[in-house]
Parts: structure tokens; C-alpha cells; sequence
């Protein structure tokens, strides 16, 4: 059995039954599954779980990247069109979404699902917001760079606790706290207004050793 064909077997199982089974020998004796063949692919339930997030992040890029213009996209545009695909994606598997996603607080634990995707998306933030990063000080870079990235993951989990509890009709809740808050996110890192924090940062930076000297 390919590792295509469980996932397959374990989302139809899990929006059938509404529930995560609870262990990997209950979901093969339900689904006539060899547990040998299930431990050939896979470790854990988890794993699975973790292994389909990462699908629904490769699957948007992959969708992505087959656009002609993609990569002349401005960073702005780019993440709005990933988030946009993605969350497109995401609709296509809400069932499987609304049961595997920690939907409480109590159950923040389970977000290490979301462990393959994070390291991917974090790839891929780095990667839009390359141009912005630009200091020409290699500490200030890295520290730009992790910033830009952990707050465009922070982005992704609070839109997508949002979606999950979107009501409206196609979404469209979603895709306006989408546009509302990228823009917010690309006003606050305007690169100008950076690099004169920078420059100030600099200059006291300077001015601290002359008066050391001193």
C-alpha cells in the first residue's frame, strides 16, 4: 500500500467517523489496513497528520509556481497568492481539517502537526521577503530575516484559526482579513522606514563607543 493510498484511507476514515482514531491498530482493523503496511510508510498518527499538512503547503506552491508571472511578483503579491491557494486547498479538506486541528487552547499541544509545514513555509517567507532584506549588516539581516518569517508564520496560524471559524458564504470573511492583513504586515515593513531605524541604530551604536573612548 503506497503512502498515498493511506492518506487517502485515513482522511475518508477521519471525516467519516468525525474523530481521530485513537490509535494505529484501531484504524487499520476499521479499514481492513495492514498495520505492517501502515508502519512501512509511517511512524505515528502524527506523522500522517503532519505529512498531510505538509501536502496541503506543496500542493499550493506547486500550484503557484506553474503560474506564468509568479515570479515577477512583487513579495506582497506573492504571499497574498499563496494565501489565497492555500487556503483554496485547505476548503477542498475542511472535514478532515475541522476534526485534525487543535480547535481549544488545551489542545495547543497538537499544532506539532503543523512541524513539516512551518519549516516549508518559513523557507518560503525568507524567500518573498529576500529583496527586503538588505542591511548590509550580516547580524541585522539574519535578524530581519527571522523576523519577517515568524511573524508571516504567526500570520498563517491566526488566519487559519480564523477560517476554521469563518461562517460566511465561500469564505469571504477570510479572504478580507487576508487582504486587511497583509497590508498591515507590508505598511509595518516598509523597507524605508526599516532602514532608518537601522541607520539610527547605527549611528547610537557609534556614538556609544566614541563616548567609551572618551
Amino acid at each position: 500500500m503506497t503512502q498515498e493510498e493511506l492518506i487517502d484511507i485515513y482522511m475518508e476514515s477521519v471525516e467519516r467517523g468525525g474523530e481521530l482514531p485513537s490509535s494505529i491498530e484501531v484504524l487499520c482493523q476499521t479499514n481492513g489496513i495492514e498495520t505492517a503496511d501502515f508502519y512501512q510508510e509511517f511512524g505515528s498518527l502524527k506523522e500522517i497528520d503532519q505529512t498531510i499538512y505538509l501536502l496541503f503547503f506543496l500542493q499550493s506552491l506547486q500550484l503557484l509556481e506553474n503560474s506564468a508571472n509568479f515570479y515577477e511578483l512583487t513579495p506582497k503579491e506573492k504571499l497574498l497568492s499563496f494565501y489565497f491557494t492555500f487556503f483554496q486547498v485547505l476548503s477542498a479538506n475542511r472535514p478532515y481539517i475541522l476534526v485534525s486541528f487543535p480547535a481549544e487552547i488545551k489542545e495547543i499541544g497538537r499544532l506539532d502537526i503543523l512541524t513539516d509545514l512551518r519549516k516549508e513555509f518559513l523557507s518560503f517567507a525568507g524567500e518573498v521577503f529576500e529583496s527586503k532584506i538588505n542591511t548590509e549588516i550580516p547580524s541585522f539581516e539574519k535578524i530581519k530575516a527571522k523576523t519577517y518569517e515568524e511573524g508571516a508564520w504567526a500570520q498563517l496560524l491566526f488566519i487559519l484559526n480564523f477560517w476554521i471559524r469563518d461562517k460566511s458564504a465561500d469564505f469571504y470573511k477570510t479572504d478580507i482579513l487576508i487582504e486587511k492583513s497583509l497590508k498591515a504586515t507590508f505598511d509595518i515593513v516598509d523597507i524605508t522606514a526599516l532602514n532608518s531605524m537601522l541607520d539610527l541604530g547605527k549611528f547610537l551604536f557609534k556614538e556609544a563607543f566614541i563616548h567609551e573612548d572618551n
